[in-house]
């Protein structure tokens, strides 16, 4: 693999086969949803307890619930007696009062759709106790599920309710909460709480032993105040007021003094940045006064006082001291986001979302302890490194490699410092606009990121952005949002992404506005360079060349993204932070300080041994064995080894080359990485490449390999997006007795005997015929064929038919082991949508032909040697399509997210034809209702065409 570049591997998942205990001896294999619900609970582990152990365990159906509270369970067996329970994790919070959550929850596992809740979890702890007397049956189940539900007023399964739909179950179910095991308590703890036997014989109080709770669900039972109130969140909050202050008779108060004590809870509990205020806060104090940042008619952050109260009909009205006066509603949207409308301090109807932040942590003024904020997810440095946080349409600021970030507002740059602390980012600096001093935190809540900003002089700010803002910046037409600066470009050299046998070539750029072109070594061209007011590279050789080169994307400052003006073709180059690249390499310590991917992620031994992969720069395969060797399919051949840096460092044999390969990201099926190839100890050239794990090698990921139908099965979804829904119906009577032609080029044909034998012929290319036999059999519409003998290492073929596709079939062949010989499948892709009107030559709507498709094939594979490659979309009766779309690899090694990043950034032909052959190729004998060439998606989800069809 030498003189390799960047690139990314992935890894398949082992299968697994879970067994359960109880229940009937068949078992149902489904997928189990619903709602875990207090208010809704966000993070938390939800699993079918098969075993009893009160604890979620390798092998148990698994899943996490979100922002809403809902989960989904995949390959449950529904026959299983066994509960399901919820085990709070270290970032589970309840949405509704965006506090931790930290109460266990249980309950039967009772068909495809089980909600949980504190009522539900009453049911489920009683199956320990069944279970533990041999008392466990679906009789018993169902009378204690049916005693409890008559008890509480429930008339209906109490899986199938969710109590945040009704205001009673509502205040019942977060009543019921405050007795439910916390998270180190076991269910069986559950008794100490509540006399089960009193709640069965429909006596609810007299159930519950904690007095205060017996007293608030007594107030519950008789009063219809909560039922007026009917918003589930306002009642959580006064329920649990009324058991943690010890006073349940506030529940007796009318329906809008429960909503005002909701309300004031709610607003006193936290402070809110306000996103169309930059970002400013406001804060309700408890003896009803309130600070309110706002920016003057000069962007001057100015701070108004006065008093606030809640109106009758549940508006927030504020007074200020200056004798303005505002009036709005407030609407959760989540845990932390707030709708907000009404009229401002000057009378203007306005709509705004505020972030709240828990007055835990907001102290004197400023943001504290963040990385403890309820329910974030920490942060990884993978997910910034490389990628631009985009805070307006003309605003970026991008995160480097080696801890700075800099912030292009488009006409400014200003350069910050950034680290990981806890999981939180933490940037500092000089704001852009003030140049005062700030700390910045930002951390995640969902698909939500959140800043909060500590500025000297200052009032603090908080912003909302979706982790859609974090970007790869590209170029959209000569719009660029991403900018060369002379920092980019000052002393640093380039390293150009050459092919195999390519020359290497490195351009350093001096700080004085020249430059110097190395090839091989030697000075191969010098001139001048500046930077254009659109943020453009602008080289002029001495030769009297000039060219001026757009920056697509700034991966990290490791890797540039570049493009020619005039081109529609676009290159990466590595950066060295030197202006002298041909350094002495002895180790990859001596690279730390010309790039910063050094270290930063690191490869490990059980990522490399006795697996083979190809680099698509340079079309070669590398297979590196557990004895530290590596063979390349060009002959060359070495040793491998990982160095304290995690960097995979190959040493050559017979030359004294040395190549080290640093790890840049794993994404999917691919490492993607940056080669640096010395020759006799002399750095000589940098380059990026993917390294996509080869079908060979991949099974060697999954720990029991293909070996059965249901492996296969996982595998084709795993790494072909085929589901068990693609495939078409296949019996025994569609094979027995029949010959079928396999692969044209080679005459191959296929006899399935009825005694279940099968003989398979075929030539090679020099004439050579062979013939292997086996037996072959048909179970869930899949067809195996076992050989007597391995040919080509290949001892089991998996064929299938997929929908759409008509008669052909597409094959996975394994050897003995399960290790996978070749996977011959088209590969499912879901970054194509759209919508095609077939019109005939008098604009008349016509329905949509049979077999129809659309095929969108980007330029570099138009002429493909192997065929043309592309995606193919099978266009539905109403004229869409996207969600049966298809490629065939073609020998080309293209990923989807190649293929996708090719369509995207190149021109393409677009093919909408008719699919006479059934194969979602578009192949010369078939119809063409309408071909486009050289067209432009900048949207990929957004392409709509008109299509003539004429009259005759």
């Amino acid at each position: 693999m030498k003189k390799l570049k960047i690139g990314t591997l992935s890894f398949i998942a082992a299968a697994f086969l879970i067994g359960c205990g109880g229940g009937s001896s068949s078992s149902s294999t489904s997928s189990v949803s619903g709602k875990v619900v207090d208010g809704p609970i966000y993070n938390a582990k939800v699993c079918v307890d098969y075993n009893f152990n009160g604890q979620c365990d390798a092998g148990e159906p698994t899943a996490t619930t979100d922002i809403n509270g809902t989960y989904q369970l995949k390959n449950v067996n529904l026959n299983a007696l066994a509960p399901l329970i919820v085990v709070p994790q270290a970032n589970t919070i309840d949405t509704f009062t965006n506090k931790p959550f930290k109460r266990k929850l249980s309950a039967p596992l009772d068909g495809s759709k089980v909600n949980i809740s504190p009522i539900t979890t009453i049911v489920g702890a009683q199956l320990y106790a069944l279970k533990q007397n041999n008392d466990l049956n679906p009789q018993t189940v169902d009378q204690l599920k049916e005693s409890i539900a008559k008890s509480l007023g429930i008339n209906s399964d109490i899986t199938k309710v969710d109590p945040l739909e009704d205001p009673k179950l509502a205040a019942l179910s977060v009543t019921l909460s405050e007795v439910c095991p916390d998270v180190n308590q076991n269910f069986d703890d559950l008794e100490e709480e509540i006399d089960v036997q009193k709640l069965k014989e429909g006596n609810l109080t007299a159930a519950i032993k904690n007095d205060t709770v017996k007293q608030v669900l007594q107030n519950i039972v008789e009063n219809q105040n909560l039922d007026e109130l009917k918003d589930p969140k306002l009642i959580q909050i006064v329920v649990q007021n009324a058991i943690t202050n010890d006073d349940p008779d506030v529940l007796k108060q009318n329906p809008d003094q429960l909503k005002q004590i909701a309300l004031k809870d709610i607003l006193t509990s936290n402070v809110f940045f306000k996103q169309d205020d930059d970002g400013y806060y406001i804060q309700f104090n408890t003896d009803n006064t309130v600070a309110d940042f706002e920016t003057d008619e000069n962007d001057t952050p100015v701070k108004l006082e006065g008093n606030w109260n809640i109106l009758d009909n549940g508006e927030v009205e504020i007074d200020y001291s200056n004798g303005s006066k505002a009036t709005f509603r407030v609407e959760q949207e989540n845990a932390y986001i707030y709708k907000v409308q009404g009229i401002d301090s000057d009378g203007n109807k306005f709509e705004d979302t505020a972030l709240a932040l828990p007055k835990d942590y907001f102290q004197d003024g400023k943001i504290v302890n963040i990385q403890n904020l309820p329910g974030i997810t920490p942060l990884k440095e993978n997910e910034f490194v490389g990628k631009a946080l985009k805070v307006d349409n003309s605003d970026y600021v991008t995160f480097n490699s080696d801890g700075t970030a800099v912030e292009n507002d488009g006409s400014r740059t200003a350069k910050y410092t950034w680290k990981l602390e806890n999981g939180v980012m933490v940037i500092t600096g000089n704001d852009i606009d003030s140049g005062n001093p700030f700390t910045a935190y930002m951390t995640r809540f969902d698909d939500y990121l959140f800043l909060f900003i500590n500025k000297n002089n200052q009032p603090a700010e908080g912003w909302i952005f979706k982790t859609s803002d974090l970007v790869k910046q590209s170029v959209n037409n000569s719009n660029n949002t991403v900018k060369f600066t002379k920092d980019l470009v000052a002393n640093k050299t380039m390293a150009d992404v050459v092919d195999k046998g390519d020359n290497p070539v490195f351009t350093v750029f001096l700080s004085d506005g020249t430059y110097k072109e190395y090839e091989n070594g030697k000075v191969n061209d010098t001139g001048n360079w500046e930077i254009d007011n659109n943020g453009n590279l602008i080289v002029k050789s001495n030769d009297g060349e000039e060219y001026k080169f757009v920056l697509l994307e700034n991966l990290g400052g490791i890797v540039y993204k570049i493009k020619s003006e005039n081109s529609d073709t676009y290159n990466y180059f590595a950066v060295l932070n030197t202006t002298n690249p041909f350094i002495k390499v002895n180790s990859s310590n001596d690279l730390k300080n010309i790039s910063g991917i050094i270290g930063r992620n690191k490869f490990k031994s059980d990522m490399i041994a006795d697996k083979t992969f190809h680099s698509f720069r340079y079309d070669v395969d590398v297979t590196f064995n557990n004895d530290n060797t590596f063979n390349q399919d060009d002959g060359e051949s070495g040793t491998w080894s990982i160095d304290s840096n995690g960097v995979l460092v190959l040493k050559y044999d017979n030359s004294n080359d040395t190549t080290y390969i640093a790890l840049g990201e794993v994404d999917n099926n691919q490492y993607k990485v940056l080669e640096f190839s010395t020759d006799n100890g002399t750095l000589q050239q940098v380059t990026p490449d993917v390294l996509n794990i080869n079908n060979s090698a991949t099974s060697t990921n999954n720990t029991n390999g293909v070996t059965d139908i249901q492996s296969f099965l996982n595998y084709i979804k795993e790494n072909d997006g085929i589901t068990e829904a693609d495939i078409a119906s296949l019996t025994s009577e569609d094979i027995s007795g029949k010959t079928f032609a396999g692969d044209e080029d080679n005459n191959e044909t296929i006899t399935y005997n009825s005694d279940g034998t099968f003989k398979d012929t075929f030539t090679d290319d020099d004439g050579t015929t062979y013939t292997f036999t086996g037996k072959w059999s048909v179970s869930d519409n899949v067809l195996t064929m076992n050989l007597d003998k391995p040919v080509f290492d290949i001892k089991t073929i998996y064929k299938v038919k997929l929908k759409n596709f008509g008669n052909n079939f597409y094959e996975l062949d394994v050897d003995g082991n399960g290790k996978i010989v070749d996977d011959e499948f088209p590969k499912k892709v879901d970054f194509i949508n759209g919508k095609i009107t077939f019109k005939d030559s008098d604009g008349n709507t016509l329905t949509v032909p049979d077999n129809a498709k659309i095929k969108i094939t980007p330029q570099q594979y138009q002429n493909d040697e192997d065929g043309w490659t592309g995606v193919s979309c099978l266009i539905n009766s109403d004229g869409t399509f996207g969600n049966n779309c298809y490629y065939f690899e073609e020998d080309t090694d293209i990923t989807p997210d190649k293929l996708k990043e090719a369509i995207q950034n190149q021109t393409n032909q677009i093919a909408v034809y008719n699919d006479e052959n059934n194969d979602y190729q578009w192949e010369a004998n078939e119809t063409a209702y309408d071909v486009e060439e050289n067209v432009t998606i900048s949207d990929l989800n957004n392409i709509d065409l008109n299509v003539t069809i004429n009259n005759n």
